[in-house]
């Protein structure tokens, strides 16, 4: 059992790794759209700086978090926007194209999952990299400048939260777009699942106390981007914490279920 699942490992993570290779050889080709996608971001990403001198030229408090600590949020933000826009968006966007164009037959055929396949065959390196960057950067000044230690312990918490927060990432916004196996036009769903994305951009608790509430334990989009900010600044509490741990493997459980559904709703583009 334990061979078989470590062989299944290697299997998807060469698998993988090929995927990312052949899409950066891909973006390589047309250099000037990788550039360009870079710059695009950069723009992005000055406005998110442009945001965060907003807080700083103000020097209030906004409930208890000074601008330094809402710097280390809008960082968190930033991080985890570059890894949802680099690699689940190019994927969650073109399950409509497959569905309408016939291409999911033929991926069915396919010798390796249908959901990895689908969901992680596409990869943006231009994006990835301004956004990844820059809200470390943003993250590392407001440690800095609130004289908190940046050594092991937070660098390892960073890496799980990120690791968590992209499982959430994954299984949250892969939800709505089951739906492509029954609705045509899935544009107006993502647009509004990326404003709502955009509710993480400042602290969660900001909102009302049920808002964080469902947003931590029903519908786990604060669990995104808060938990490591709130860890480090030492405002996390324990079921925040649970919620962090449970939420991507409860997530990730219902999806591979509901895409087994999905699938066996699916008729195909020539019937």
């Amino acid at each position: 059992m334990v061979k078989r699942v470590a062989r299944t490992v290697r299997k998807y993570s060469k698998l993988y790794l090929l995927f990312v290779k052949n899409c950066i050889l891909a973006e390589m080709e047309y250099r000037a759209n990788f550039w360009m996608g870079i710059g695009v971001e950069c723009s992005w990403l000055i406005s998110k700086l442009l945001y965060a001198l907003v807080f700083f030229q103000s020097g209030i408090d906004i409930y208890g978090f000074s601008p330094d600590a809402m710097l280390v949020f809008i960082g968190m933000h930033t991080v985890m926007t570059g890894i949802l826009i680099s690699f689940f968006w190019p994927n969650f966007g073109r399950m409509t194209e497959y569905v309408r164009t016939g291409t999911l037959d033929v991926l069915i055929t396919k010798p390796v999952s249908l959901q990895f396949i689908v969901t992680l065959r596409h990869f943006s390196f231009g994006t990835l990299i301004p956004n990844v960057i820059g809200g470390l950067v943003m993250i590392a000044t407001g440690l800095i400048r609130l004289r908190l230690d940046i050594g092991w312990r937070e660098i390892s918490a960073f890496a799980i939260f990120v690791a968590l927060s992209t499982a959430i990432s994954y299984g949250l916004f892969l939800l709505p777009n089951l739906l492509t196996f029954k609705v045509v036009e899935m544009g107006p769903i993502n647009m509004m699942m990326s404003q709502m994305q955009e509710m993480n951009n400042v602290p969660m608790i900001v909102y009302s106390k049920w808002l964080q509430f469902a947003g931590i334990y029903l519908f786990p989009l604060f669990a995104i981007s808060n938990i490591f900010p709130l860890f480090v600044l030492q405002q996390a509490d324990p079921g925040m914490l649970a919620a962090a741990f449970l939420s991507p493997v409860v997530l990730l459980l219902a999806i591979r279920w509901l895409w087994g559904r999905a699938i066996q709703s699916y008729a195909s583009a020539s019937s």
